[in-house]
């Protein structure tokens, strides 16, 4: 195989170290060494060089994007161009998404594909079993940017694809047949060909196999990932344990141990061994423990992670957070009195609710008080209910800009002059004909008297107290 900078292939020997770099194992066992899963044609395991990485699960985890593509060559697939089974996994601790964020991709029409995909909230496992087919599983986005890591797999059996996600199954798909595969072209760990559809955080421990994985292979590799983590941090949580004070929720406990954390900053700081990514996951896992629903509540209403408050210099990412929706809520908030007038007596009602909530937040005065965040994620909760989701998956939408007013300018006569000049030729398509100067004013007239009848129409209307449809 040809060798990447990141890792290397080796043949493994009996009782050798634990991880393997980029290990492909082809093993022709006899019947008497089948256990529970039968002897696969390949075994392919992807650890790290101490390039570019960040401590990982069992030693070092890539980060990506990377600055030299991983590539990946395929020769250890089957000759033949099928495979009865399948499975692939990895660890993952994702940080950034776009639409699409590969694990893993071999890019052709017989395509593997392993990915977070819809912004990550989909994880999928693709193959090319009688046609391209996803298996495509939904996934809590807060959860998996939680800063933890995450143990994510995908399997075929030669029925059934299925995904999992920290040992378990959660979604599966029917679509019996053999897989097609090819030795061509090279695959990348970590985008789709080293350019495009970029993952954004670490992967360790990637694997593939041809065989299956069960689900108690899938638990068993899980839990032991796991436990290496458990290893890794009992320094991790010796050192939490330094600032970390449990009140009674979870915003007692952040301003608690937000105050005890810049006491020890101050006094000397945190142990400086520790990876502040791994701190800042090991932090929110603690609190996740401590207050579960709190939590979740918190990852919704702000997109923040608790940690992010403890260790902050202030609170002025979570103030304009909550900045930024509160304004997307009043973005069609009625102004003029006819405005009023056009809304339905339920319209009216939910507007009358609106301003009162932004009401609240612009009396709200903000500080490091429970009180006062308590009061900003009531006035978010309250603000996301009254906005309506933004197309953000099959359209991007353009940066909200705040309406207003363009200040008003003042041209003198000739500059007036060209400005009617110009405006006249972009109406007449830059034909100043006397025919369209004719057709222009009938034009002109005509919109008169449409606005004169609609005008005459409102005021009835409005006489009579009923609304205009």
């Amino acid at each position: 195989m040809t060798e990447s900078p990141f890792w290397k292939n080796t043949m493994p020997k009996p009782a050798s170290i634990p991880i393997l770099c980029a290990t492909v194992l082809l093993l022709f066992a006899m019947p008497l060494l089948v256990a529970e899963e039968a002897s696969p044609g390949f075994f392919k395991e992807w650890t790290f060089e101490p390039t570019d990485v960040v401590p990982g699960v069992f030693g070092y985890a890539k980060v990506f994007p990377a600055a030299t593509p991983v590539e990946v060559e395929m020769d250890f697939l089957p000759e033949s161009g099928t495979m009865k089974q399948f499975s692939i996994s990895a660890w993952i601790r994702p940080t950034g998404y776009e639409r699409y964020n590969e694990i893993f991709r071999q890019e052709n029409d017989r395509r593997i594909l392993f990915s977070l995909q819809e912004d990550a909230t989909i994880l999928s496992l693709g193959l090319n079993i009688g046609g391209h087919v996803e298996c495509d599983a939904p996934v809590d986005r807060n959860a998996m940017f939680d800063g933890n890591w995450h143990f994510v797999a995908g399997t075929f059996d030669g029925e059934t694809m299925r995904v999992w996600l920290n040992g378990r199954e959660i979604h599966q798909l029917f679509r019996p047949g053999k897989i097609a595969v090819s030795r061509n072209p090279v695959g990348f760990i970590g985008s789709m060909n080293g350019t495009q559809e970029l993952f954004q955080g670490a992967i360790e421990n990637l694997q593939m196999t041809d065989v299956a994985y069960s689900a108690e292979k899938i638990t068993e590799l899980h839990l032991l990932g796991l436990a290496a983590l458990d290893k890794k941090n009992e320094a991790l949580n010796r050192e939490i344990a330094r600032f970390y004070i449990k009140e009674n929720d979870l915003l007692e406990t952040i301003l608690a141990t937000r105050k005890a954390h810049a006491k020890v900053k101050q006094d000397g700081g945190i142990d400086a061994t520790i990876d502040h990514k791994t701190f800042l996951a090991g932090l929110d896992r603690r609190l996740t423990l401590d207050f579960p629903d709190e939590v979740k509540r918190f990852l919704k209403l702000t997109d923040l992670q608790p940690s992010q408050l403890i260790t902050a210099n202030d609170l002025g990412e979570l103030k304009a957070k909550a900045d930024a929706v509160v304004r997307l809520m009043v973005e069609y908030l009625p102004l003029t009195p006819d405005q009023w007038n056009f809304l339905s007596p339920d319209e009216k009602e939910q507007w009358k609710k609106v301003e009162a909530v932004h009401k609240s937040y612009e009396q709200l005065r903000f500080d490091e008080a429970v009180a006062s965040i308590r009061t900003l994620l009531d006035v978010l909760e309250a603000a996301k209910s009254s906005v309506k989701e933004r197309p953000v998956v099959r359209e991007r939408v353009a940066p909200y800009v705040t309406p207003q007013t363009p200040a008003p300018r003042t041209y003198d006569e000739n500059q007036a002059t060209e400005l009617i000049r110009r405006d006249w030729l972009h109406q007449c398509n830059g034909q100043p004909t006397a025919e369209r100067i004719l057709q222009e004013i009938d034009w002109a007239v005509a919109l008169a008297k449409r606005i004169r009848l609609c005008l005459i129409i409102v005021q009835r209307q409005c006489s009579t107290g009923s609304a205009v449809a």
